[in-house]
């Protein structure tokens, strides 16, 4: 056997051996050359500093098809979406790779309902009305014209009586109206 092989063979047969054993598993396992104990609250700790840890390596199918995966179960996938990938107890989800292509935008929901309407605004403060201004001084009526009537015409005569039947006699005519001079008018108030 190589020695190679050998080394390898070493480094893993104490993982098989705390697999096996309870009470080692409880203590933890470190793989490393440097001898350095594990890390309390590590189960599995492996150290080095030429090399990395290489996780188990799949397809997406092949990720699919393992049979009641534990939660944390932790896988490298290959193809598709590749990446580092652990189960969360319910579904398969990508952890450490790259992201992935955007999917196509899904269709729009349903509108909400109408939320109820809101309660009204308080009303703003109305302005103080201003005083009223003064009322302006009424100006003084103006004197009453001063004019005398004109005299009163003649009384006319009176008509004879007829014979019978006494007919009343036609009414003498009105006497001319007197001319009089009208007052002045007053100066109109401010």
């Amino acid at each position: 056997m190589k020695l190679k092989h050998l080394i390898k063979l070493l480094i893993l047969l104490p993982l098989f051996v705390a697999l096996i054993n309870k009470n080692f598993a409880q203590q933890g396992v470190s793989v490393n050359l440097t001898g350095v104990a594990p890390d309390p609250s590590a189960v599995f700790d492996v150290s080095s500093f030429t090399q990395g840890f290489l996780a188990p390596r799949m397809t997406e199918e092949q990720k699919n098809a393992i049979v009641n995966p534990a939660t944390g179960l932790f896988i490298y996938q290959t193809n598709n979406v590749s990446g580092f990938w652990y189960f969360d107890g319910s579904v398969w989800v990508q952890s450490l790779g790259a992201t992935g292509a955007i999917g196509p935008t899904g269709s729009n929901g349903l509108n909400g309902a109408t939320g109820a309407q809101g309660a009204a605004g308080i009303d703003g403060v109305t302005g103080v009305t201003g005083p009223t201004g003064e009322t302006g001084i009424t100006g003084e009526t103006g004197a009453t014209g001063v004019g005398s009537s004109g005299p009163t015409g003649p009384t006319g005569e009176t008509g004879a009586t007829g014979p019978g039947v006494g007919a009343t006699g036609p009414t003498g005519e009105t006497g001319a109206t007197g001319i009089g001079t009208p007052g002045v008018t007053g100066p109109t108030g401010e």
